[in-house]
């Protein structure tokens, strides 16, 4: 019956009919808006032959490929993305297979036989594969995250892993996330930026602030320089303070508080009292007193500026105290109190010369207040006493 259907359509077709597009419209569908649309067809993936409108068409003899486990899917992919003459017109990369084979995913599967870990089609999709840089692909930067929570956020798929599955939920309240997922802003990183792509896996506790100081790289130097980096196991490098998927963005309090969000403020630690407790305070007061300071600073601009006077000194002294602020943000992952001083002095100096530059400014518009009032009381009796003076002769006059 269904050799009598195809036959039909053959004949009642303008043009060849591909056997695989007239039984699977839906996969056909898909494939037609993919990368691999222009490039190559059915057989190039699944063997058969398309021509044949008959069963014959996925007989083994035609070079039919059943599908049997992923890995199949992953040697399937590989023979095309992993051979440089096919690959090197596209300026792909032709080693995808060898890093996930290392990937977590990729052990398990390899060594394990797991066939509920992600290969190439959990993550680009079956048929309708897109390029990265397509905005509706399951890869582009901003849908990414939605693409690992898919298995990563299922609590029952990943009950025999034993591993959270609130990383999705913490990162989309996180810092980043917020950054990434709302305000599209693609320095933010997602999920491959820190665990890597084809090769992802968590990082192990002694690679974290290196995975951080890729983007940190001026916190990590620094954190390298404090007493934290001889216990950086022991404190999972910057998991430990700012936590892992839900990083917020810290305040000063972290330095004397025992929380800060997923991860621990200095007293999570250290006990009351100690001296490290004590450094904590004076590091925060540093920065307190600069950001207060400096945020007095354009105060007195914008009051300036509500004046009439021209800011522009002001305004490029102001920046270079944000900058010295944001140094000092910097150099706290040292922990050494001198260097942050300087750098918070640094800030408080800045501030206080835009505070003199203001005030005299501000003297000065009270001066010309003052003279203009002066000058009007003197025009004013001046008028009054012509008046009188007019007055008085014209009496005499008559």
């Amino acid at each position: 019956m269904i050799e009598w259907m195809m036959a039909l359509v053959l004949i009642a077709s303008p043009s060849p009919v591909n056997s695989c597009r007239t039984c699977h419209g839906g996969e056909s569908y898909l494939d037609a808006k993919s990368v691999h649309a222009k490039l190559f067809g059915c057989t190039e993936c699944h063997g058969g032959d398309s021509s044949i409108l008959t069963r014959k068409a996925m007989s083994p003899a035609k070079g039919f490929k059943k599908i049997r486990n992923k890995k199949d899917i992953a040697y399937l992919c590989a023979r095309c993305h992993s051979d440089v003459e096919k690959m090197l017109p596209y300026g792909e990369f032709i080693d995808e297979f060898r890093i996930y084979k290392t990937s977590k995913h990729g052990v398990l599967l390899f060594r394990k036989n797991d066939q509920k870990v992600a290969v190439c089609t959990d993550c680009h999709n079956v048929h309708d594969i897109k390029g990265a840089d397509d905005p509706s692909s399951s890869v582009y930067p901003f849908n990414v995250p939605n693409t690992c929570g898919k298995c990563h956020s299922d609590a029952e798929y990943m009950k025999e892993y034993k591993i959270p599955t609130d990383q999705f939920e913490g990162y989309i309240q996180s810092e980043h996330g917020i950054l990434r997922m709302q305000k599209k802003d693609l320095r933010a990183p997602g999920c491959p930026e820190c665990h890597g792509v084809h090769g992802a896996r968590p990082p192990a506790v002694k690679e974290i602030h290196e995975v951080c100081g890729r983007c940190h790289k001026a916190q990590d130097e620094y954190f390298k320089q404090s007493p934290h980096a001889n216990f950086s196991e022991a404190l999972k490098g910057c998991e430990g303070c700012h936590g892992n998927h839900k990083i917020v963005k810290p305040d000063h309090n972290i330095l004397v508080s025992e929380v800060a969000g997923e991860g621990k403020g200095c007293l999570g630690c250290h006990s009351p009292e100690s001296k490290e407790e004590k450094l904590g305070k004076e590091l925060r007061d540093m920065l307190v007193k600069a950001e207060q300071v400096v945020g007095l600073a354009l105060n007195n601009i914008e009051r300036a500026r509500s004046k009439g006077f021209e800011v522009d000194e002001e305004m490029v002294k102001l920046k270079e105290a944000r900058g010295f602020v944001v140094e000092a943000l910097t150099v706290i992952h040292s922990l050494n109190r001198e260097l942050v001083w300087e750098y918070t002095q640094d800030a408080v100096v800045a501030a206080e010369d835009i505070n003199d530059l203001v005030k005299a400014k501000l003297i000065e518009w009270r001066d010309r207040r003052v003279m203009f009032v002066f000058n009007i009381f003197v025009f004013a009796v001046s008028a009054v006493l012509l008046f009188i003076r007019r007055r008085r002769r014209i009496r005499e006059e008559v």
